[in-house]
C-alpha cells in the first residue's frame, strides 16, 4: 500500500518491516520481471545499490522492462536522482512532475513518434481514460 493514511479506519492495520533479501533472490526477482536483463553485467551492481530490498528491486526491474533500459542506464539515473526517481517527499506537485518527467524523457517514449501527442491528448481529459478503447467511435 502506498500512502500516508490507511484506506479506512474500520480495519486494524498492521505494518511489517520487509527485510532485505539475499543477492541470489534479488537477481531472480529482477530477471523474472525483466527477462532481457539475464546477460546484463551491471545487474549485480544495481541490486547492491538498491540494498537488496525486494520492493526497490521489483520497481527497478519493472522500470527497466517498461523503459527498455539496461541496468547501467538505471544506475546512471539512480545516481542522478536516487529515490527521487519515485517521489519527492512533502510535495505532491513535484512528485507528479518527476513522474511525468521520467515518462516523457524515457527512451521508450522518445522512440515512438506518436507517444507525446497521445500523452498530450490524455492530459486534457479531466479523469484520464478507461480501459475501453473506441476506434472511430465504434467499440472494437
Amino acid at each position: 500500500m502506498r500512502g500516508t493514511y490507511p484506506p479506512c479506519d474500520a480495519i486494524e492495520w498492521q505494518s511489517h518491516t520487509i527485510q532485505a533479501t539475499d543477492e541470489a533472490a534479488c537477481r531472480r526477482i529482477f530477471h523474472d520481471i525483466n527477462l532481457s536483463s539475464k546477460s546484463d553485467p551491471d545487474v549485480n551492481r544495481l541490486l547492491a545499490v538498491l540494498g537488496h530490498m525486494p520492493f526497490a528491486v521489483t520497481l527497478m526491474a519493472n522500470l527497466g522492462k517498461r523503459g527498455r533500459s539496461n541496468a547501467k542506464e538505471l544506475l546512471d539515473t539512480w545516481y542522478k536522482s536516487g529515490t527521487d526517481m519515485l517521489s519527492v517527499a512533502n510535495s505532491p506537485e513535484r512528485s507528479m512532475n518527476r513522474s511525468i518527467s521520467l515518462l516523457v524523457d524515457s527512451d521508450f517514449v522518445k522512440q515512438n513518434p506518436d507517444a507525446l501527442p497521445l500523452l498530450a491528448i490524455l492530459s486534457l481529459l479531466p479523469a484520464g481514460t478507461t480501459k475501453t478503447i473506441f476506434v472511430g467511435g465504434q467499440r472494437p
